[in-house]
């Protein structure tokens, strides 16, 4: 039931970010992806009840973000003959999940 209801906010959220970039849906997914990241690494950093963890970190960020469709718009890119752009994203996906994945824990941390 927690999962759930994190899962309704967080899928609620990403369509929301998703409107804000219609016509590109890879800078959508890299912002999604990355603040994902962050908001992940921010929240890890704290002792958070059970409840909490189910809430925010299995139902919201499990629907929030998502490397499947990652994995989808890469493929449709190779597909296309777009090569330079996929590893491009690819490499720019990874490497700012993971530095915003370390400033939301490092900023966790502090608190």
């Amino acid at each position: 039931m927690f999962v759930a209801l994190g899962s309704i906010f967080g899928g609620v959220c990403r369509y929301l970010l998703f409107l804000l970039f219609p016509f590109h849906s890879l800078v959508s997914l890299l912002v999604i992806n990355s603040l994902g990241s962050f908001l992940f690494g921010f929240l890890a950093s704290f002792q958070l009840p059970q409840t909490y963890v189910l809430i925010f970190l299995v139902g919201f960020m499990g629907s929030f973000t998502t490397f499947s469709t990652f994995s989808y718009e890469v493929f449709a890119l190779f597909q296309s003959s777009k090569v330079i752009i996929a590893f491009v994203y690819i490499i720019a996906s990874v490497a700012i999940a993971l530095l915003s994945l370390y400033v939301g824990q490092y900023l966790g941390s502090r608190f």
